[in-house]
């Protein structure tokens, strides 16, 4: 699940407020949860960005089946939640809040871990990594399998001045923060190791492509002057367009993987669907009887122009979800 929000004309402030954040008067959001291996849209809604995605986190909550592994941002998170995931019987990887307490049981009490400490014992471990099963949270005490190892000096520095353009000045507890990739999970090391998990994470980022597909090629961030009313039926419209094009998708990526065992871009298929847009419209007029051809034709296009291009350096997301048959 995860959320993306897009500015819009000051005039659809009521309809849709924006906050100081967004640096807009008007500001929408959307909201998505699907799963990665079926493909299949467990939820979406269109709200003003004004509700955080921790609301939104704990609606769903009731949704989750035993066994599901949960892939969120952090803003979806609190203690609370995951023991909420726990509770059934699901599992999640996630980052962690930099200002939420760690403890370990030590002497009959607990002890508080700093983020130094933390770091520390990464470095002078043998595999560079705190592997360990932790409790958080000050009043919770709530346990976690806790992952963290030291960042890239110039991944650090990055962080670092991001950090530092956002609160102006750090505190020593930024700077040492800055060094650490760190990640919580219920799920054991001798079911998924430390590396298996970092790269299960990664999938998410799945979900920042879509996103990314549905501003630069459908542009449902783009809203002329209309009456909010008549704004959300255009946004409505332009979604039930994206989903018609991810069934399509779909549809062309499992006949593709049967043929050639590798993926579709979900980037090119959409661009593809979009530009035949006029075409469809045609044959829908004429009374749909040509919608078949035009589908079967759509089909065999996308497998044919519509392949997914791996970057050189990057893990496939193929071998990504084989971790999921492996496990």
């Amino acid at each position: 699940m995860d959320s993306a929000e897009f500015k819009l004309p000051d005039h659809f402030a009521e309809a849709f407020p924006g906050y100081s954040a967004c640096n807009a008067l008007s500001c929408a959001a959307i909201q998505l949860e699907y799963d990665v291996l079926s493909g299949k849209v467990h939820y979406f809604s269109l709200t003003n960005a004004r509700e955080s995605d921790k609301t939104v986190a704990d609606m769903r909550m009731d949704n989750i089946e035993a066994g599901d592994l949960i892939l969120r941002d952090l803003g979806y998170y609190s203690t609370d939640s995951y023991l909420k995931i726990e509770q059934r019987k699901a599992f999640y990887i996630s980052r962690l809040k930099s200002q939420v307490g760690i403890y370990q049981w030590q002497g009959g009490q607990y002890v508080r871990l700093s983020w130094s400490q933390i770091l520390q014992e990464a470095q002078n471990s043998k595999t560079g990594v705190f592997d360990q099963w932790v409790y958080i949270g000050k009043a919770q005490k709530h346990p976690v399998r806790l992952v963290a190892w030291a960042l890239a000096e110039d991944a650090s520095n990055n962080r670092l001045l991001k950090k530092q353009s956002k609160k102006g000045k750090l505190r020593k507890e930024d700077k040492v923060w800055s060094q650490l990739n760190v990640f919580v999970s219920n799920i054991k090391s001798d079911i998924l190791d430390v590396e298996q998990l970092y790269n299960l994470y990664k999938i998410r980022w799945q979900i920042e492509l879509i996103f990314k597909v549905w501003k630069s090629i459908v542009n449902i961030d783009v809203a002329h002057k209309m009456k909010p009313c008549r704004l959300k039926c255009y946004l409505y419209s332009k979604f039930i367009w994206i989903l018609i094009c991810r069934d399509i998708t779909t549809i062309a990526g499992s006949a593709y993987w049967k043929r050639k065992k590798a993926l579709l871009s979900p980037y090119k298929c959409t661009a593809i669907i979009n530009a035949a847009a006029n075409k469809l419209k045609e044959v829908l007029f004429k009374g749909a009887k040509g919608l078949k051809e035009w589908l079967i034709n759509m089909v065999e296009t996308l497998m044919a122009y519509g392949n997914k291009e791996n970057k050189k350096g990057r893990k496939k997301l193929t071998d990504l979800l084989e971790l999921t048959d492996e496990s």
